[in-house]
């Protein structure tokens, strides 16, 4: 508590890139509700790495190369049942011949590395969740975010809204400062000067049901608020409405709710 018995001041950071402050995210002097809205995974990437956003043509480029990146074969990773997910792409990472070949030296190297790894990281997604054979099925006009939809749902058919929400989804995952234990895992990596994908492993295996994956236990709840409206005949809001009701006469929390910063 504060001298005067009030809460303390919730403050912000900044680093180079990322200005954190409660319920107000900058990156690279973007707002990220801003980046969210307009921008995709590509742009986002690109002006994360570069402190601006791509042109025309570099991101057609980029696109180009991340399609090209996800059209190669998965590495050949042995896998056994019940296998973190998170563990799963780190052995993709560690054992993807194609990615350590790319170069990441000159002006436009890191950034151009980080865009083939997206696609990687496509193929690697459709790998992991058995949906190949809608990936393998896009054709060169679609753009990279339809690859990721294939990837992600095993849909052959792509809907470009829900192909827009998971690009959405993506986007807002992006940079939030040095705190996140997947950010300071991946940073630590880097730092000693490990291997790109080394470092991108130490990160992704701080991902746990608890850090990133906290907001599946949030899923959960929306899929029982949907499921009890169909079950009786009730609206999302009523449904909603009674779910909560429900939850706080049991003293349960709604998990993967709330935030230590932002309201």
């Amino acid at each position: 508590m504060a001298p005067n018995g009030s809460a303390p001041k919730k403050t912000g950071w900044s680093t180079v890139t990322t200005k954190v402050e409660p319920n107000n995210l900058v990156i690279a002097g973007y707002p990220l509700a801003q980046l969210i809205e307009h921008s995709n995974p590509l742009e986002t990437a690109h002006l994360l790495i570069t402190g601006e956003l791509p042109s025309a043509e570099v991101l057609a480029a980029h696109d180009e190369a991340a399609k090209g990146a996800a059209g190669l074969p998965a590495p050949n990773v042995e896998r056994f049942e019940g296998e973190d997910i998170s563990a799963a792409l780190g052995n993709c990472l560690l054992s993807d011949k194609a990615l350590f070949a790319v170069p990441q030296t000159g002006d436009d190297g890191p950034v151009n590395k980080t865009i083939f790894a997206l696609g990687r990281m496509a193929r690697y997604l459709a790998y992991l969740l058995g949906n190949e054979a809608a990936l393998d099925k896009a054709v060169a006009r679609e753009p990279f975010g339809s690859y990721i939809y294939r990837a992600v749902t095993g849909e052959e058919s792509v809907d470009e809204k829900r192909g827009k929400l998971i690009e959405t989804i993506i986007t807002a995952c992006v940079d939030h400062g040095v705190t996140p234990p997947s950010a300071q895992a991946g940073m630590i990596a880097a730092s000693v000067r490990a291997d790109y994908a080394m470092s991108l492993c130490s990160g992704v295996g701080a991902i746990t049901d608890v850090h990133g994956g906290a907001g599946a236990m949030a899923a959960r709840v929306f899929l029982k608020i949907v499921d009890k409206a169909d079950a009786e005949d009730l609206s999302i809001l009523q449904a909603t409405e009674g779910l909560i009701k429900e939850y706080r006469q049991t003293k349960k929390r709604i998990q993967g709710m709330g935030h230590r910063v932002h309201t």
